[in-house]
């Protein structure tokens, strides 16, 4: 969807966008939905101190604000982890089906499904639901992570889940809902449901980084600061913080 909206913009003008979205089937309505939205929250985060007035103006003339708010817009895990914190607790568990193995004149290899039958979805509240028919996923055979976040899910003979991404796990270790760490069985739950396997020690270490981070945006929103006149942000400078240089290379490493 980010890729799409990217396209979108950078073409020259409303009838080229307009055209831009017919050729490919997608709304163009929605497309300048998203601007606005993206416009909304950019004002709010500079409201707050968090991005310098001439990031909104930028995003006004150019779609992009650029500098240290946008340094990792095009890091997929970082972008996904945005949308851990926004949709949490909309979160889908991927189960695979039992690994199969055909012989190959390479060896033996793991058998992959080419349409998505047999892998199932979860959700906490409701139990098993269903990707929707729509959803470019829905033909999946394995997923890396077997976590989704998504946006709307709807219900007719089924529970769908319509727009769904998959996330990797620290992203909603940190992210995510309350954390408590088994360290009798090496094991992380999360909101009672969620589970990780892991040493005790990878708990502990994610809890402390999440209230570091909660503590330095606390204080950044009891303590804001205004820009100077050429538009820079001299407030605590968030992005250089060793804290946040932290979480970031966390989530794009995926602790490895």
């Amino acid at each position: 969807m980010a890729s799409a909206y990217a396209a979108w913009w950078k073409c020259p003008g409303a009838g080229a966008r307009r055209k831009h979205a017919d050729e490919r089937f997608l709304s163009h309505q929605a497309l300048e939905g998203i601007m606005a939205s993206r416009l909304d929250y950019a004002g709010v985060l500079a409201d707050l101190g968090f991005i310098p007035r001439v990031y909104v103006r930028a995003m006004r003339r150019d779609g992009a604000g650029g500098g240290d708010a946008d340094r990792n817009a095009s890091v997929a895990r970082v972008v996904k982890a945005a949308l851990v914190a926004g949709f949490y607790p909309q979160v889908v568990r991927v189960q695979h089906p039992e690994t199969k193995f055909v012989n190959t004149a390479g060896g033996a290899r793991e058998k992959e499904s080419v349409d998505g039958r047999g892998v199932k979805y979860f959700c906490k509240d409701v139990g098993r639901v269903f990707l929707h028919p729509s959803s470019v996923n829905v033909a999946s055979g394995k997923f890396d992570s077997p976590w989704l976040v998504y946006s709307e899910r709807v219900e007719t003979a089924r529970v769908y889940v319509r727009d769904n991404t998959m996330v990797g796990a620290y992203a909603l270790l940190l992210f995510g809902g309350e954390l408590v760490v088994d360290h009798a069985r090496g094991r992380l739950s999360m909101d009672g449901w969620a589970e990780f396997d892991a040493p005790a020690r990878v708990g502990v270490l994610v809890r402390e980084m999440r209230a570091a981070v909660d503590a330095l945006l606390e204080k950044h929103i009891d303590q804001p600061r205004e820009e100077d006149g050429d538009g820079d942000d001299d407030s605590m400078k968030l992005a250089s913080s060793p804290v946040v240089k932290a979480l970031l290379e966390l989530l794009a490493s995926e602790g490895r």
